[in-house]
């Protein structure tokens, strides 16, 4: 959530300063657009069927401005997301405090309705606390037994088991409890229903898993608590507000048993922070991964915000709209290496008036990037799949990832440099996809040799090679 909002005081650029490496420069090698020149003996493939199961990996936030837009949330499903994250503001539903409590959900019935009819699962991110319950929109509240009732009547109304239910019977299985409950920046925490302000006080987050947890169990035991995505970067003492202890201080007061999945965000400007433990988003994967073991703790794990921006908007590091199309293919290939079971996209659309530096897949009116491009080929065409064992090929140049599918193994690699190299598959053909979705067999003898192996060439625009099972 770094840079969401305004910040006062020019704290956004010393959060940025902070950063520990810049983003993905531009690459060189295969220059944006540039075609590349294939042997006579390809041709175009006939487009693939579709599967029917999307990739669960690929999730997606829509900006606080439209994601109350029926219209934009058929995009996200549109364009492949099988996981929707997405707000539900406590203060909205419980703006005043009565005996017995009153809900109000006629805001969010649409909403999950609406999601149900996609097939879309939905991760509702709990924020916004009422100004009755607690000094801060996204801190502890005065009295964790106002949370705990909120959190039983929001979990009831939407687990389609026919009691108490929302009209249609819609049902949200995945529940955050706060959006970057890190933070230690009370300034920050003021301005907006968007900043957690749990890094202060671990004990009471903690505290606070430990009330609600039974809570949405009793109320619908198949619904996953989710911990608050951790933005685990930018840390106290480097220039920004998050705590680098909020996580051991957590489980160390007891709150393993007590939340469903671990989450945390990740955005490539801080990759060489967690280069150490693996390239990209899998690096701080292994390290959060290795933080819960130290505890005895297992869980499966997802991020709730990771993307790329496509403007040069400073203090963030310059990026073009074909770095943030690169990038797409970049994360969830890594994502679905690492085991993560979803990566939410942050975000579908551009606002105008925030800071965040273009990091949708849509800029402000609404007009399609290449990102969202890169999205839509990247959802279906990993469709079903699951990673190899094992999945990264080291031997390969730059990062190649292999997966497996009925009938299939499916490759996708990039150069980090720019250069081009060419993967060598022992198959008699296999097929050939560009990151923006342009599809070519390649057959063995293509380059110039019959050996036995199929070679296909790849650069900064990552590709994916599709080879048919024996």
């Amino acid at each position: 959530m770094i840079g969401r909002r305004r910040v006062a005081g020019g704290a956004l650029a010393v959060l940025i300063a902070s950063a520990a490496a810049p983003a993905a420069p531009a690459r060189t090698g295969l220059a944006d657009g540039a075609p590349v020149y294939l042997p006579l003996s390809l041709r175009n493939a006939a487009p693939p069927q579709i599967l029917p199961d999307r990739a669960r990996v690929f999730g997606m936030q829509i900006s606080e401005v439209r994601f109350r837009d029926p219209a934009i949330i058929a995009e996200v499903r549109e364009v492949g997301a099988t996981y929707w994250r997405t707000f539900l503001f406590w203060d909205e539903v419980e703006p005043t405090r009565s005996t017995p409590p009153r809900y109000d959900w006629s805001l969010y019935d649409p909403l999950f309705q609406a999601a149900d009819r996609l097939g879309l699962t939905v991760i509702a991110e709990i924020q916004g606390n009422p100004a009755w319950a607690a000094e801060y929109p996204g801190g502890p509240p005065h009295d964790l037994d106002t949370l705990a009732q909120f959190m039983a009547a929001a979990v009831e109304r939407y687990d389609g088991d026919g009691v108490d239910d929302a009209p249609g019977r819609p049902v949200v299985r995945f529940w955050e409890l706060y959006n970057e409950p890190d933070n230690t920046d009370g300034t920050l925490a003021r301005e907006g229903r968007g900043w957690g302000y749990w890094g202060h006080a671990p004990a009471a987050y903690a505290q606070m898993l430990k009330r609600v947890y039974p809570v949405v169990k009793l109320a619908n035991p198949r619904a996953r608590l989710v911990f608050g995505g951790i933005a685990h970067d930018a840390f106290v003492g480097e220039g920004g507000p998050f705590n680098p202890t909020f996580l051991d201080d957590v489980l160390r007061a007891g709150a393993g048993p007590y939340f469903d999945v671990m989450n945390f965000h990740y955005y490539p400007l801080f990759a060489a922070r967690w280069a150490a433990h693996g390239p990209g988003i899998i690096g701080k994967t292994a390290a959060v991964r290795r933080k819960l073991e130290s505890f005895g703790v297992d869980k499966p794990m997802m991020v709730t915000e990771a993307g790329m921006w496509s403007a040069a908007n400073p203090p963030y590091p310059a990026a073009t709209p074909a770095d943030q199309m690169r990038y797409v293919p970049e994360l969830y290939a890594q994502s679905l290496a690492a085991g993560l079971e979803t990566v939410v996209w942050f975000q579908f659309d551009d606002v105008a008036g925030f800071d965040d530096p273009a990091r949708g897949l849509v800029d402000r009116d609404l007009a399609p990037k290449a990102a969202r491009t890169a999205f839509r080929v990247a959802s279906t065409t990993l469709a079903g799949a699951v990673a190899d064992t094992p999945a990264r090929d080291t031997r390969a140049a730059g990062e190649v990832y292999w997966f497996r599918r009925a009938g299939e193994r499916i490759a996708v690699a990039w150069t980090r440099d720019g250069s081009v190299a060419r993967l060598a598959v022992r198959a008699p053909s296999v097929e050939w996809i560009q990151t923006l979705g342009n599809r070519y067999h390649v057959r063995d003898g293509a380059d110039g040799r019959v050996d036995g192996l199929t070679e296909v060439p790849y650069g900064a625009d990552p590709v994916y090679v599709r080879v048919p099972g024996d």
